[in-house]
């Protein structure tokens, strides 16, 4: 049975709470701090005031009350670069290991798992860089960078489907205890 050493582990749960946190603030983005819906209360909240505010100001308002939160999303997407780049040193460092899916003695539950991260590193790679384009590139991209970054969001979060259908299924099945080697190094 494989042990996760504490550098893999530490990578793992770095990445994890970031596409957590970054998943959290898109969603509070396109839902409950969303710029119409927060707008309409400040026009309403103005109107019972007796303030007599335009729906223009009122958008604006509602973005500057949601930037902190859009700011955490930036920061933990920085973080992420980071460990998504010290993932791939470890490995060419061979502190870390990644299955290769193009390994003959691979039974086919390995290539799959190998292919399913492949997809994850590929996915995760452009939701990165486009990401990074967005705030720091030339402002001309952004609106089309900006169709790649989201679209790529759905297929990182069909990998989270996928990586805890795997995990129940390894629990169920032959790699009981896997949970307990990443949270703890062993089971």
């Amino acid at each position: 049975m494989r042990t996760y050493d504490l550098y893999f582990r530490f990578i793992h749960w770095v990445m994890a709470i970031c596409i957590f946190m970054m998943l959290a603030t898109v969603f509070l983005r396109i839902t409950f701090l969303n710029k119409t819906n927060v707008s309409a209360i400040i026009i309403q909240q103005s109107q019972e005031m007796g303030i007599e505010i335009t729906e223009t100001n009122a958008i604006k308002m509602a973005k500057s009350i949601r930037k902190p939160m859009w700011e955490w999303h930036i920061y933990f997407g920085y973080t992420l670069i980071g460990a998504y780049l010290l993932r791939f040193i470890l490995a060419f460092t061979r502190k870390t290991v990644f299955l290769n899916p193009f390994k003959s003695t691979l039974n086919l539950k390995q290539k799959l798992q190998a292919y399913s991260y492949l997809f994850f590193y590929t996915v995760l790679f452009f939701a990165l860089g486009t990401g990074f384009l967005i705030e720091n590139g030339p402002k001309s991209w952004k609106e089309g960078l900006e169709g790649i970054h989201e679209f790529s969001h759905y297929f990182v979060l069909l990998f989270i489907f996928i990586h805890f259908a795997g995990l129940y299924l390894a629990e169920k099945g032959e790699q009981k205890g896997i949970v307990s080697q990443i949270i703890i190094g062993r089971d």
